[in-house]
């Protein structure tokens, strides 16, 4: 009784049974071939262990003639097919031809000769209204569009709101679209086109009739005919335009994961400190975030990887236990970096070798750091079913060695937060999906839940130079000091951070005792790969842009390879199937726009005409393309790779952007947009308060007034009496 109280479990329970009655009443001929095609299962499944009869090989009892399907006899399907096929050497075919397709282009002719007049003459009155009539009349509706409006009220706007809330009831309630669904795929023979199958095939693996091909390509089209003639041509049209819509953005979104996989096989070419560099408004920054975000999914799906490859190395390991520890160590704070993934499983090969000596450490320090509860000390794993070692033919591995592997690898796959350490914000939503057993990540960039994106939006993390820095330090006792070993280290502008001899005298680098010389943070750079690397692998890169390589001190330079941006093109769709949506707004938004400046210009209120146009406008045009075009378009960079030395003209390489996935609120390309806010909120002027010059020629007082070294020097040189 609590269903029927919910409005729709109502309408669906409702829908259900009229789906139900149509499938009965108006259906018989899909319930009839539906027990014919499980007949012929039965019989071919006969046939085949007994030598039965079949029933697969003959046609249906619905007579094909009457639906003018096929004939039955395949010699008359071949004569008439020759006579077809000779119909089209004869100019009558043709001429027949051209004559439909006159009669078609005669009518949609009509129909543009009849809608040309009004549209002239809404064209005329607009120009008219525009050139002759204005007001004042702020925000005011007219008379008509109040009318209309009122009428919306009562009729457009509840039946939308109404459609809105039963499809979100839906989408929380699938059990109704799946029912239906089932229902529909009966009605139209979907089960008795798979069941037909099934049977022919168990009829054709021990008969081998390929003769009977043409039997069963009757009965198809006899099935198929049921949802061909169940719907008028015109709503054929509509699905077919609706399927293209379908299958554009589905092909378009496959060449967009294309060039994510090319991206990421450059991404794994690339070395562990990478610098990018390129004059103003290249996209340093954007590029730089875009390899961050690759290389945020690029680890965590070598991580996984690697824990495939230790997987078949010992098949029969309880591998889930060892993660159930690492997930009750992060929930707990006991495993927090690849460290303490290592300690975990060192105190275990400790307790393994002086089970004496570590008996009460067991319960004391295992079960409560680590939720550890397990008969021996590899995880209830037999060893001596199974074996402790692996010889690879290159060394021997005992099980805590690919243990200590599996652990660090496990731990940066699954914990949720992201990977990148930056001194900028960027975005991530990925989502970790886990029902207690082996987590997946969805990393979708170009398929996502609205609703559910900011509850899945993460961001990198802060970083803290003083985890980088071995030698000074700009402040003592950094809560952060020693908490990096491995991650993904993004740094714009980071010739400003890490600065040549020249500018790193400049006053703002004395911070505390540390300065670029002495803080030792080049050496981390050297030595990163050390603290990061988990099997021959490093979980570890410096992605830094700067506008001049040689900004950036030589011996971080030379750390690096040097990304040079040569050019970045503009946004365009990945595929040429948008090439009439873009043509159309191109046409039609130029005209629009003129027409908005002009009616903004004599009017200031509301006319039914500028609402119905301006709302047509951007619901079927404006918001269409936009959408489409910020999903599917990409920006070609092409960049050269050279060594930090420059002693190279480098390679020249191409990288594709795509607009969906680095402009996705991912990051702001003003980082410190912060620190001049701040600054010029102190002002009590503006750019509407400065003086301007008085005329063509710039007079001494007003060049004295720009405080410029030349000015000034000049002032003096001239105002001096020698």
């Amino acid at each position: 009784m609590k269903l029927l109280k919910n409005p729709g479990h109502v309408i669906s329970l409702l829908f259900t049974v009229a789906f139900i009655l149509v499938s009965v009443l108006c259906f018989q001929n899909s319930w009839l071939r539906i027990g014919e095609s499980f007949k012929d299962i039965c019989t071919s499944l006969a046939h085949a262990f007994t030598g039965a009869e079949p029933t697969v090989n003959k046609f249906s009892s619905l007579d094909l003639q009457d639906l003018n399907i096929l004939p039955k006899d395949l010699q008359l399907f071949l004569t008439k097919f020759e006579l077809y096929g000779q119909t089209l050497l004869y100019k009558e075919t043709y001429l027949y031809f051209l004559t439909w397709l006159a009669q078609i282009l005669r009518g949609v002719a009509v129909f543009i000769l009849f809608a040309l007049l009004p549209m002239l003459a809404l064209v005329l009155i607009a120009w008219l209204s525009l050139k002759f009539f204005s007001n004042n009349k702020y925000n005011q509706d007219t008379v008509p569009l109040q009318i209309v409006k009122t009428i919306a009220g009562f009729t457009y706007w509840p039946v939308k709101r109404g459609i809105n809330a039963y499809l979100k009831f839906l989408k929380g309630h699938k059990v109704y679209p799946i029912i239906w669904a089932l229902i529909w795929a009966l009605n139209f023979n979907i089960y008795t086109i798979l069941f037909e199958a099934i049977a022919y095939y168990y009829y054709f693996v021990t008969t081998f009739d390929f003769v009977n091909l043409y039997v069963q390509a009757c009965k198809l089209l006899l099935d198929l005919s049921t949802v061909l003639l169940f719907f008028p041509p015109w709503a054929w049209a509509i699905i077919l335009i609706y399927g293209f819509f379908i299958f554009r953005n589905l092909y378009s979104v496959h060449k967009l994961v294309k060039l994510e996989k090319k991206s990421e096989e450059i991404v794994a070419e690339l070395p562990v400190a990478v610098l990018i560099t390129g004059t103003m408004n290249t996209g340093k920054t954007t590029f730089n975030t875009e390899l961050a975000i690759t290389y945020n999914k690029y680890f965590r799906d070598v991580a996984d990887k690697k824990m495939f490859e230790i997987t078949m190395r010992f098949p029969n390991f309880p591998w889930i236990n060892l993660e159930r520890c690492i997930k009750y160590g992060l929930e707990h704070h006991t495993i927090y970096n690849l460290a303490t993934c290592k300690q975990f499983i060192r105190l275990l090969r400790k307790i393994h070798d002086n089970p004496n000596k570590y008996t009460q450490l067991k319960w004391r320090i295992l079960q409560r750091r680590y939720g550890y509860n397990f008969e021996n000390f590899q995880f209830d794993y037999d060893v001596k079913r199974y074996g402790f070692s692996y010889y690879d033919n290159l060394e021997t591995k005992t099980i805590f060695d690919v243990m200590e592997s599996y652990a660090q690898h496990y731990f940066i796959y699954v914990i949720s937060c992201s990977l990148m350490l930056a001194n900028y914000s960027i975005r991530v939503d990925d989502f970790l999906k886990d029902k207690g057993n082996f987590p997946l990540w969805d990393i979708n960039f170009f398929r996502k839940d609205p609703e559910k994106i900011k509850e899945h939006t993460r961001h990198s993390h802060i970083l803290d130079y003083e985890a980088l820095r071995l030698g000074e330090h700009a402040i003592n006792n950094s809560k952060f000091k020693d908490s990096i070993d491995f991650g993904i280290i993004v740094i714009t502008e980071v010739g400003k951070e890490r600065a040549n001899q020249k500018t790193v005298k400049w006053g703002y680098f004395t911070y505390g005792e540390a300065t670029p010389d002495n803080d030792l943070m080049n050496l981390d750079t050297k030595m990163c790969r050390h603290r990061a690397t988990v099997d021959n692998f490093p979980y570890v890169v410096y992605l830094m842009d700067e506008q001049r390589a040689g900004s950036l001190n030589a011996d971080n330079k030379e750390l690096s390879d040097i990304l040079y941006i040569v050019k970045a093109s503009d946004y365009k769709f990945n595929t040429s199937l948008f090439a009439l949506d873009e043509l159309i707004y191109k046409a039609t938004s130029k005209l629009m726009h003129k027409f908005h400046k002009a009616d903004r210009y004599s009017k200031g209120n509301n006319t039914l005409f500028r609402h119905t146009l301006r709302n047509a406008f951007s619901s079927f045009i404006f918001k269409h393309y936009e959408r489409a075009f910020n999903m599917y378009s990409v920006s070609t960079l092409q960049f050269t790779v050279q060594d930090g030395k420059e002693s190279n003209d480098g390679k020249k390489m191409k990288y594709r952007l795509s607009k969906k996935k680095i402009h996705s609120a991912r990051f702001s390309t003003d980082a410190y947009a912060d620190y001049y806010y701040e600054k010029t909120k102190r002002s009590s002027v503006g750019i509407v308060d400065i003086p301007e010059y008085a005329g063509k020629q710039a007079t001494r007082e007003e060049l004295n007034q720009t405080h410029g070294y030349f000015a000034n020097g000049m002032d003096n040189i001239f105002n001096s009496e020698q």
